[in-house]
């Protein structure tokens, strides 16, 4: 397990100083800015996606250590790696909006484009395959939709 972090850490998913992948950029679309469809979620306001996001991340930190550090659950496993799942998403969200707002406890790793950060959630999967396909049975459909999110 110890591993398959440090894999997944090397690239942004699961490290120790709560690294979130994310692209920054400016998409001026109204609609789903990612996929050109209307969306089904509610369109929050860049504050309130901030609060999400620092909600979900003040959780994510302290699970985050003992899944990288201690003996984890499965279910911590699988709740860790799915929370980075959304917080890399809201936080490219938060990026394409204003930088600025995203929250001092965490590192960015930048990326140029929506590409590469889908390239990055296809990335992670591949190896949680591999390291951990137990794990990643459980996320397949999280990760299938948000792949199928960017991918349109």
């Amino acid at each position: 397990m110890k591993k398959l972090l440090s894999l997944l850490g090397a690239m942004g998913m699961v490290a120790t100083s709560s690294s979130v992948a994310v692209a920054c950029g400016n998409d001026d679309t109204k609609k789903d800015s990612d996929s050109g469809n209307e969306t089904s979620e509610p369109e929050l306001s860049l504050d309130e996606l901030v609060a999400k996001h620092k909600e979900m991340l003040d959780k994510y930190v302290p699970l985050e250590k003992i899944v990288v550090d201690g003996e984890p659950t499965f279910e911590q496993r699988v709740e860790c790696n799915k929370m980075w799942i959304y917080l890399s998403e809201s936080a490219y969200k938060i990026c394409k909006i204003d930088a600025s707002k995203l929250p001092e406890n965490q590192t960015i790793i930048p990326l140029n484009s929506k590409e590469e950060f889908l390239k990055s959630l296809k990335d992670a999967v591949k190896d949680l395959k591999e390291e951990s396909p137990e794990v990643y049975e459980q996320l397949k459909n999280d990760f299938d939709k948000m792949i199928e999110k960017y991918s349109k």
